[in-house]
């Protein structure tokens, strides 16, 4: 019903221009003047002119001057080599196996004219194994800027514009690039036309969904805690619910909604002018804008995940970004699909690794006893040691998340034991956030100790 909307909507708000390409998420639109009856390489497409749906003809020959057809046209003309080498090859094979002579020969010259027949299937050889490498490579390449093996034309010539409405083939996205030296986002448009259709247009729209995505370098999870009774007595507990299911009225069971759930989307469209888009399958880059930001760069370190420190990116864009991929220049170094988390408006980017500064990460098991004679009560005293060391010629601050166990019911209690430098430990996660300052070549060793309170009765896990 959408792709019927959007093909009305093509027809009736394009024909101001000579020309015109509408790009969407599942299908594309060109209308256009035909100068002959060739359209493309490509049989998932339909036509359309202001009164009627056109007839469309497939055909395995091409007679373009387009760029697929020429290629299309070379690999024909491979194919006619290789069937003319195979069959010459056959020929002079059924020759000498069928050559009885009746007569006595010269035996020297039968063995130049044995020589020279090999030598002859030595090139045909040759030439056949050279010749199925170029099929297979011009294949290949003409794979990357068609979607079909034959030709489409209209059955006649149209006497006025028509819109294509395509499938597939026509691609678009966008790509950022981080400047960090110069405090620039560059925003440009990477479109690719693999359709088999050329195309040129005087107006071209873009139409991109902006879904909101997240995708962090480090997500932060909870260790949660979970607590359980011995084997005898969740056994014993088993066998008295099981009792009492069985004497309890069935249940009612909910009937399940039918209502669909539609996560909210953004949609931003892009106007290009005059633009031409050969069938190539080559990017085509389209600036967008360059922004100036304000860079914030810090070092952070998560050593429940990782035993690097990074050195990370944070900014706040003056547009809505709708990509994911990312590229940073950095002291004139390229990196590719930097990973980025985002919260709120602010995206942060992890940029490399600083590799002057080694961590390590030491687990603490200081005790586990009963709280006391008469208490109900059992505790575990454990941890961590973070050892730091900067191996820079300079000063280094670096932002530490570390996870706290979480407790998950009312018996179990989790409390922290105070640290000798700055932090903030967040109870109803479990995340505990500290800033280190770590002087050139030295070393910083952090004790992370917890206490868990929970009934000796029970087991616990996390």
């Amino acid at each position: 019903m959408l792709s019927k909307v959007l093909f009305s909507l093509s027809l009736t708000c394009v024909v101001l221009s000579a020309s015109s390409l509408n790009i969407y998420s599942d299908r594309s639109f060109y209308t256009y003047e035909p100068k002959d009856t060739f359209i493309g390489f490509n049989t998932q497409i339909s036509a359309k002119d202001s009164t009627q749906t056109l007839e469309l003809v497939h055909k395995h020959s091409c007679e373009s001057e387009s760029l697929s057809c020429k290629e299309h046209t070379k690999i024909q003309d491979l194919h006619v080599k290789l069937n003319q080498l195979t069959r010459e090859q056959s020929i002079l094979e059924n020759i000498v196996s069928q050559y009885q002579p009746k007569v006595v020969i010269n035996a020297q010259e039968a063995i130049k004219t044995a020589n020279k027949i090999a030598s002859h299937m030595a090139k045909l050889q040759i030439e056949t194994a050279k010749t199925e490498n170029e099929i297979k490579s011009a294949s290949t390449k003409f794979s990357k800027y068609a979607l079909s093996n034959e030709a489409i034309y209209f059955s006649k010539k149209p006497e006025s514009k028509v819109t294509l409405s395509i499938n597939s083939g026509l691609y678009f996205k966008s790509e950022y690039v981080l400047n960090i030296d110069k405090s620039t986002l560059e925003h440009n448009i990477l479109l690719t036309n693999r359709s088999g259709i050329d195309i040129k247009a005087d107006e071209a729209r873009l139409f991109a969904k902006i879904s909101g995505r997240i995708q962090a370098p480090i997500q932060f999870y909870p260790r949660k805690i979970h607590m359980q009774l011995p084997r005898a007595k969740r056994a014993l507990d088993a066998d008295v619910q099981m009792m009492a299911m069985q004497s309890a009225p069935a249940p009612v069971m909910a009937r399940k909604s039918n209502a669909l759930h539609v996560s909210k989307t953004q949609t931003r469209s892009y106007h290009i002018k005059n633009l031409s888009l050969p069938s190539d399958g080559t990017q085509k880059k389209i600036p967008v804008d360059t922004q100036n930001l304000s860079l914030n760069k810090t070092l952070t370190w998560h050593p429940y995940s990782s035993n690097y420190v990074y050195q990370n990116v944070s900014f706040t864009p003056k547009q809505t970004i709708e990509s994911q991929s990312w590229k940073v220049l950095h002291n004139r170094e390229l990196i590719q699909n930097a990973p980025i988390r985002r919260i709120g408006k602010k995206i942060t980017l992890n940029v490399a690794i600083d590799y002057d500064i080694e961590t390590k990460r030491e687990k603490i098991n200081e005790f586990s006893k009963d709280k006391g004679i008469f208490s109900s009560d059992r505790l575990k005293k454990e941890g961590f040691k973070l050892t730091l060391t900067n191996r820079s010629k300079v000063d280094k601050k670096v932002q530490i998340t570390e996870r706290i166990p979480l407790s998950t019911q009312e018996e179990i209690e989790v409390s922290l034991e105070k640290l000798h430098l700055p932090y903030n430990y967040n109870t109803k996660t479990g995340k505990l956030t500290m800033t280190a300052d770590i002087k050139a070549g030295k070393t910083l060793n952090i004790d992370v100790i917890y206490v868990i309170r929970y009934p000796k009765e029970t087991e616990i896990y996390y």
